[in-house]
């Protein structure tokens, strides 16, 4: 049965992943957090945002804690999260890698709270983008927690100009039944096609190069820089699109930008289909991984880059061997079984091996892989110290 008691229009499923809580829960009474496990138990129907009786309930619960929460819900209908946020905003867990095709949405729509009566933000439709969420809604309420309106966005596959749909403020007794999924599934093909035709289009990757440089210049000036990296990727095929410079004295340790410059940077990719960010300094492990989990698409730096150029051109075993060495030992701090930017990196610029093949990067794999080459490489050159004796002693060139 549903939220409202109608009938389920889909069979139950026998083994779902039990929804997790997650989010501010401080100063939370135990009969609170027991209420808010509740929510996690509740199915809805696929083809409604949210029911009435669950937007109430949560309206009630969330005005009575002072904080925001939100629900995600699969298509099926199943809370998969529940997450308390603060009076203004919510954060929203890493969703792992989850239907993380770029020409797929993420299979999850957020419902969540607002305590001010305000609409949709800026900081929600960031998330709706950044996560390719099916949908993104906020409830407003009354001073009694009685829920009074609902904002909701969408993406806009195939647009330049706009990245998501704003729809029309609705009222309680206007959240319509019987067209979500069909809607959501429309917009997941759109998102599909305009995939692939910019595929079909284009012969190489799609890339902005983002470089952060001191206030002060020190060294090359930051356009002779980014010049230089053009230079690069054009050796690599790889088509700049865009190029962003800024100019401060410490780096974010996090995500080298500053988060909100990131987001707003990976906003424009994403509008411009770009699925490659190329950074004009070298990333430490954990940026590496920070910015590739806000960003869902692929992260490399200078390094990464000019081995790439150097695995395209490897002709010899011994240059092919040396290559891979490097790369491996390069991406070898960088590396976790979970790692969802060096999943990415499996082929592709960053990710190519000598001969334009795909970089073995299993973390349980690499340290023997790095011994395996070592041993190659210094039984190469064992041969070829003998060899040029025995040319010497030959009196051969």
């Amino acid at each position: 049965m549903t939220e409202t008691g109608k009938p389920v229009k889909f069979q139950q499923k026998e083994n779902f992943c039990i929804s997790k809580l997650s989010g501010n829960l401080n100063g939370l009474k135990s009969n609170q957090i027991q209420r808010l496990k509740k929510i996690s138990e509740k199915r809805i129907r696929e083809d409604v945002i949210i029911s009435q009786d669950f937007a109430r309930a949560l309206c009630e619960l969330s005005l009575e804690i002072g904080k925001q929460i939100g629900i995600l819900i699969d298509r099926s209908g199943y809370v998969t999260h529940v997450l308390v946020g603060s009076d203004n905003s919510i954060e929203i867990p890493f969703l792992d890698r989850l239907r993380t095709s770029e020409a797929r949405l993420r299979g999850l729509r957020l419902v969540h709270t607002h305590l001010k009566g305000e609409s949709l933000n800026q900081e929600d439709l960031t998330d709706l983008a950044l996560l390719r969420l099916d949908y993104m809604t906020a409830i407003v309420m009354d001073s009694s927690g009685n829920p009074n309106g609902y904002y909701s966005a969408h993406l806009n596959p195939g647009s330049e100009n706009e990245l998501w749909s704003v729809l029309p403020k609705k009222y309680p007794g206007q959240l319509t039944e019987g067209i979500l999924l069909e809607e959501i599934l429309e917009i997941e093909s759109r998102l599909s096609r305009s995939k692939r035709n910019l595929k079909d289009a284009q012969k190489e990757n799609r890339a902005f190069l983002v470089g952060v440089y001191p206030e002060r210049n020190v060294g090359r000036h930051p356009s002779l820089s980014m010049e230089e990296l053009k230079e690069l990727c054009r050796t690599a095929e790889v088509h700049v699109v865009d190029t962003f410079i800024q100019r401060k004295n410490r780096l974010d340790p996090s995500t080298v930008l500053g988060k909100g410059k990131l987001e707003e940077i990976i906003l424009k990719a994403i509008q411009k289909h770009v699925e490659l960010l190329v950074f004009d300094l070298e990333l430490t492990p954990s940026q590496a991984k920070k910015i590739s989990d806000i960003a869902d698409i692929k992260v490399i730096d200078r390094t990464q880059l000019i081995l790439d150029i150097f695995a395209r051109n490897a002709k010899s075993r011994d240059g092919k061997l040396q290559v891979e060495l490097a790369q491996l030992k390069y991406l070898k701090g960088r590396l976790t079984e979970l790692d969802d930017n060096m999943s990415r990196l499996t082929g592709g610029i960053g990710g190519r091996g000598p001969g334009e093949t795909k970089l073995e990067i299993g973390k349980r794999r690499v340290e023997e892989r790095i011994t395996r080459l070592e041993v190659e490489l210094k039984s190469l050159r064992k041969r070829r110290e003998i060899n040029r004796r025995q040319r010497k002693r030959n009196e051969l060139p």
